[in-house]
C-alpha cells in the first residue's frame, strides 16, 4: 500500500519538475514499504540516504530555475527547502538500529506532509513566473531541458540552468538509481 500518491493536480506545469516530484513520491513509497516489511537496517538507511540526496538535488535544480527566471520569493522558498533539509538531517543523525522503525516512520510522515503541502502552496507560486520567463525566452534548448519539448532534447544545455544532465542522480519511477550504476 502506497504512503503517498501522485495526482495530476500536483503538477507545476514543467515536466522535468513534475518528474522530480513523481520520483520523490516513488522513493517515499519504496522506503515506506521497506520499513513496513521489516527490511534490514542497512537497506532502509541506504534508501533514506538516497531519498535525501535526490531531494537536495531537486532543491538545487528548482532554485536554479527560480533564480534564472527572477522569481521574487526565492529567498523564502529556499528557506523552506533549508528547513526541511535541516530537520531530515537531524532525524537521520538520531537514527540507530534501535530507533530505526519509529524514526523512519517519523521521517516518512514529515516528507509526505511537507512535500504535498509544499508543492500545492509554494511551488504553485513560482509557476506563473517560470512559465512567463520561458515564453519570453522562446529558447528551444531551455524549453527542451525542462521537458516542454521532449522530441527535441539538446545534446548539451545552452543556458546556465542546472539540468538533470548535470546530476549524478536519476530516478526511473519504481526505483532510484545512480547514473552509471545500480
Amino acid at each position: 500500500m502506497a504512503l503517498v500518491q501522485w495526482h495530476e493536480d500536483l503538477s507545476v506545469g514543467i515536466e522535468l519538475l513534475d518528474q522530480d516530484h513523481r520520483c520523490l513520491f516513488s522513493m517515499l513509497n519504496e522506503l515506506y514499504d521497506a520499513v513496513q516489511y521489516g527490511t534490514e537496517a542497512t537497506v532502509i538507511t541506504s534508501l533514506l540516504d538516497r531519498l535525501v540526496l535526490y531531494t537536495q538535488d531537486h532543491f538545487r535544480h528548482e532554485e536554479a530555475l527560480m533564480a534564472e527566471c527572477g522569481y521574487p520569493d526565492l529567498i523564502n522558498h529556499r528557506s523552506e527547502h533549508n528547513h526541511l533539509t535541516a530537520k531530515v538531517s537531524e532525524l537521520r543523525q538520531r537514527l540507530t538500529d534501535r530507533s530505526l522503525e519509529s524514526l523512519s516512520l517519523e521521517l516518512l510522515v514529515l516528507f509526505k506532509t511537507w512535500l504535498t503541502s509544499h508543492i500545492r502552496i509554494s511551488d504553485f507560486q513560482y509557476r506563473p513566473y517560470l512559465t512567463a520567463w520561458l515564453q519570453s525566452r522562446n529558447d528551444e534548448a531551455t524549453s527542451a531541458s525542462l521537458g516542454l519539448m521532449p522530441e527535441r532534447l539538446p545534446n548539451e544545455p545552452t543556458s546556465r540552468l542546472a539540468t538533470r544532465a548535470d546530476s549524478s542522480l536519476e530516478c526511473p519511477i519504481g526505483g532510484w538509481v545512480a547514473k552509471g550504476g545500480a
